[in-house]
């Protein structure tokens, strides 16, 4: 029973990562029957086969090599590092599956594509499309969450936008053949309405960006002068309303550093900042609450990252987004 209990342990612990090799084998699976009568199910083993294995891929953080590395190099050097690479393999991900149906995308811009070339491209950029919408916060780097905040909140807005248009052009080449031989007449508007979907995509992903940055600007700066003035307050004479009003800045803040930077739907898009993370720092905000005005270097920290946080939204404040 001790063998089995230990097997089932870490089990429990590395299961994801055989979901890996095993997606590997149904995507891989699928694709030999693209050119066959059975090209619909063997794409939807590709598409199913692919999900899978993106999937156990990130779980090779549960290795202990990443532990054993963390504590021979645990040096900010090292994080930084790891949360380059975690970068790098999320983007080279995306890009074998546009490898895979280069020639098809080749054909297709250059007017000698057949029916399948559209379907393959079609499907390829549909799949990039899931992955750049439901992975891009997994491949987020977890370390210095303030110093790489202005790459984080400008990685978000890039990688919606290039899943936007995947999305858009996936469905473009779908169907436009389609459309084509039943409307041959609609060749100029069907385009055009095409280019305006992505420039429309576009639009509004950096709107809603320079809005929620417009957003906790305004929050950051409201709970750093609250800050301030409990700091400079008489600790003879009662703080309760100064504190109350640094608890509802923070309140007001919390709530915009948990809305997602690129989308409104829940499990599709990247968090202000993770929820570890503001945890964290509404446990030291709400600490410093509390121990001031009697101690008025309680919030110097906390000054420290909201600082950061207004130099990261500074450069993208729009009041009339």
């Amino acid at each position: 029973m001790r063998i089995w209990n230990c097997l089932s342990r870490k089990a429990g612990v590395y299961w994801r990562l055989t979901l890996f090799p095993v997606g590997t084998v149904i995507n891989a699976w699928g694709n030999l029957y693209y050119n066959t009568p059975y090209r619909y199910q063997g794409l939807f083993l590709f598409f199913v086969g692919g999900a899978i294995a993106f999937y156990g891929f990130w779980g090779v953080d549960t290795l202990p090599l990443w532990d054993v590395l963390a504590v021979r190099f645990g040096t900010p050097k090292w994080r930084h590092l790891r949360g380059n690479i975690r970068l790098l393999l999320g983007a080279a991900v995306p890009l074998v599956f546009l490898h895979h149906a280069r020639f098809s995308i080749g054909r297709v811009i250059h007017g000698v594509a057949q029916p399948g070339d559209f379907e393959l491209a079609a499907g390829v950029l549909f799949w990039i499309w899931i992955m750049l919408s439901c992975g891009v916060s997994s491949v987020e780097p977890k370390d210095a969450p303030f110093e790489r905040l202005p790459g984080r909140i400008l990685r978000a807005a890039r990688v919606r936008v290039l899943a936007n248009w995947a999305g858009v052009v996936a469905a473009g080449l779908y169907f436009y053949p389609r459309l084509l031989s039943a409307y041959p007449a609609q060749t100029v508007s069907l385009g055009v309405t095409f280019a305006v979907a992505l420039v429309v995509v576009m639009h509004k992903v950096y709107a809603r960006v320079r809005k929620l940055c417009t957003q906790v600007h305004a929050a950051s700066q409201t709970l750093r002068r609250d800050l301030d003035e409990l700091a400079a307050a008489d600790p003879a004479v009662p703080a309760t309303g100064l504190q109350s009003a640094a608890r509802r800045s923070w309140d007001t803040l919390s709530r915009s550093l948990h809305t997602r930077l690129d989308s409104g739907y829940p499990r599709f898009g990247v968090p202000f900042l993770r929820e570890e993370v503001i945890t964290d720092l509404g446990t030291r905000v709400l600490a410093a609450i509390d121990a001031m005005p009697g101690e008025p270097d309680a919030g110097k920290q906390v000054h420290e990252d909201l600082a950061a946080i207004i130099t990261a939204c500074g450069e993208r404040i729009d009041v009339v987004a």
